[in-house]
């Protein structure tokens, strides 16, 4: 059998790096889930050492010092496929079921029309089409005022 070959070093987890490490872990892993497989976990391990690494280069960019672009550019690409695979990631005009829909003005303003005109209805007695032509009729005035 082959020997484990995983060094054993002192790492101490009260660094700033190590607080961030596991802020970023529990953050994607709650994202995600629960019970998550290992190979799950791993790839979290992996997206947040190449997350880490970049805030470091981005640190060292607004610094003034220098940094290899060509360097972030191949980190960024791959956190962005880790983090596609482990469904992490909403891209601009792809659905998703975590992000919100649009704000939609029209659907607001009929909605407000509604209900101001049920208030109305009640305090007034209307019937049910009483109420309802007077919903639209403000909806209409939302409109030509928008």
């Amino acid at each position: 059998m082959a020997k484990h070959c995983k060094q054993e070093r002192k790492i101490d987890g009260r660094t700033a790096a190590a607080k961030r490490r596991r802020a970023l872990v529990a953050a994607y892993e709650a994202q995600i889930g629960s019970a998550l497989s290992p190979a799950t976990r791993s790839l979290i391990a992996r997206a947040v050492a190449i997350e880490i690494t970049l805030e470091g280069i981005e640190a060292d960019q607004v610094a003034g010092k220098p940094f290899d672009a060509e360097k972030h550019a191949r980190l960024a690409g791959s956190l962005a496929r880790l983090l596609d695979r482990l469904g992490l990631t909403v891209r601009p005009g792809v659905s998703s079921a975590s992000a919100s829909p649009p704000f939609d003005a029209g659907k607001c303003l009929r909605q407000n029309a509604a209900k101001l005109a049920q208030e109305k209805a009640i305090s007034e007695g209307w019937s049910d089409t009483e109420r309802d032509r007077y919903a639209e009729e403000l909806w209409q005035e939302y409109m030509k005022a928008a």
